[in-house]
């Protein structure tokens, strides 16, 4: 990958958190339980599937809203729809 980005991102995030515990990218992966390439590329920037990617924020305490957020006001999406009630399906 061509460098981690100058903005808070979720792969600076997991890299910091590496970083902080003092693992190897193959550690770090065992430790997330995904493959080590699959840890190289969520450093390099990619976001996993979401199961992995909910997963991965609970072992490492991050909020996956942040960067859901982060994400909206990118594209310039109204981020205060993150914080209205939602409606529930129920059978």
């Amino acid at each position: 990958c061509r460098g981690l980005p100058k903005q808070r991102s979720f792969s600076l995030d997991v890299y910091a958190m590496r970083d902080k515990r003092q693992f190897t990218q193959e550690r770090m992966a065992e430790f997330l339980d995904v493959s080590v390439n699959a840890y190289k590329k969520i450093e390099c920037g990619h976001i996993p599937k979401t199961g992995y990617f909910l997963s991965i924020c609970w072992k490492l305490r991050l909020n996956p809203f942040h960067y859901l957020e982060q994400a909206l006001h990118q594209e310039g999406r109204n981020v205060s729809v993150l914080f209205e009630e939602t409606e529930t399906v129920t059978s």
